[in-house]
């Protein structure tokens, strides 16, 4: 799994709830993953995506779906064909762990405009954030936040795989595949969710099983803050002199 690398960029994952008490259970270390077909289905403007974990082509892109005539041959154009969508099966069975990677500019070393430019996308995602839920938690350590993850997936006998999502206009052409397991579609969203700067893990199960799936990766209540989602930009504050946790 991939996240950020505090020589390179400042950043900070978050997860958002509606309820306090899920918030808890995450902060105690119990992820809980629903399946790539319970998005598509979801009424939910925010969370909810009919295209999620599909390839989708769209203007240009698609080209022209006709019918061949059987008698003369002549081949005869299908109109008002705008998107067309593909999946894999396998997909279907990915169980998705989202939150949010808001992350600054990558520099050579670290440097003070790192906090300025996480300060600045925190600002600019911010109603997006509170429209996810208004309980935050903010994983402070992602790395061993991930391989926490990571030793959890593979005790199961699960394979898992994480990054920052990518976000398109029109869908890239290149499709990744991961060992027997095509993994790359539910790394793309379309643009119109880009203020989320949302980061996944996919984990696949190897079962066809469209229940979600509750992991447990042990405590993460030492690298994680709670914060109510809307007082969250005050929160976070920015000192150049080094402050005590306590």
């Amino acid at each position: 799994m991939t996240g950020p690398d505090r020589g390179e960029f400042l950043g900070a994952l978050m997860k958002f709830y509606r309820r306090r008490e899920h918030a808890e259970q995450f902060m105690d270390g119990v992820l809980y993953c629903n399946r790539v077909p319970y998005f598509r289905k979801l009424e939910d403007q925010d969370r909810g995506d009919a295209d999620e974990g599909m390839i989708v082509h769209a203007g240009d892109h698609v080209g022209e779906l006709f019918i061949v005539d059987e008698e003369s041959g002549k081949r005869h154009r299908i109109p008002g064909v705008t998107k067309t969508r593909f999946w894999y099966n396998s997909t279907d069975r990915l169980a998705l762990f989202c939150t949010a990677l808001v992350r600054s500019d990558r520099y050579a070393t670290e440097h003070p405009e790192m906090a300025h430019q996480f300060m600045e996308r925190l600002r600019a995602s911010h109603q997006a954030f509170v429209r996810m839920g208004a309980h935050t938690v903010v994983v402070l350590d992602v790395e061993r936040f991930l391989k926490q993850v990571q030793a959890a997936t593979e005790r199961e006998g699960f394979v898992s795989r994480g990054r920052a999502v990518e976000y398109y206009d029109a869908f890239p052409r290149k499709v990744e595949l991961f060992g027997d397991q095509t993994f790359d579609p539910v790394f793309c969203k379309h643009e119109s969710y880009r203020e989320q700067r949302e980061h996944r893990i996919a984990i696949d199960t190897r079962d066809d099983g469209l229940e979600p799936l509750r992991l447990s990766i042990g405590s993460l209540r030492d690298i994680t803050v709670y914060a109510e989602t809307k007082s969250l930009v005050e929160r976070i504050g920015f000192s150049s002199e080094e402050v005590s946790a306590n």
